[in-house]
C-alpha cells in the first residue's frame, strides 16, 4: 500500500461501513463494498471489482443513520489474495452536510 501517512492533512479512521460504488459513465451498475478507513477527504474500501486508477466514482457510504455521497477519484488499486481489491479514493466533491456527518461520526466513535 502506498505510504501517504505523512502527506495526509486529515487522519483516516479505521471503520467498516457499507458503501455502494458506481463508476461514472459506466453502464456496469453499482458494486457493494466496505470501507476499511474513512476521513473527510477520502477513504479506503474493499470491492469485488477493481476500478481503473484515475477513474471517477460516485460513492454512497452508510455513516450511522446518514448516507454520504461524495464523488471520488480512484488513487490506487491493490489486488488482494481473496480476489477482491483494496481501493484508495480521494474525494473530489463532498457536500458540507456530508462532511459534517462524517465529522460527527468520528466524534461518536472516539468518545
Amino acid at each position: 500500500m502506498p505510504n501517504s501517512t505523512n502527506r495526509r492533512r486529515f487522519p483516516r479512521i479505521p471503520t467498516t461501513n457499507a458503501v455502494l460504488v458506481e463508476m461514472l459513465g459506466d453502464a456496469a451498475g453499482e458494486d457493494l463494498a466496505r470501507t476499511r478507513n474513512l476521513s473527510v477527504t477520502g477513504c479506503l474500501f474493499t470491492s469485488p471489482r477493481g476500478f481503473p486508477t484515475g477513474s471517477v466514482v460516485q460513492l454512497r457510504i452508510k455513516v450511522d443513520s446518514d448516507v454520504v455521497e461524495p464523488v471520488a477519484r480512484v488513487v490506487y488499486v491493490i489486488p488482494r489474495d481473496d480476489n477482491a481489491y483494496d481501493i484508495g479514493a480521494e474525494f473530489l466533491f463532498i457536500r458540507d452536510r456530508d462532511r459534517e456527518a462524517i465529522a460527527e461520526f468520528f466524534d461518536s466513535i472516539s468518545s
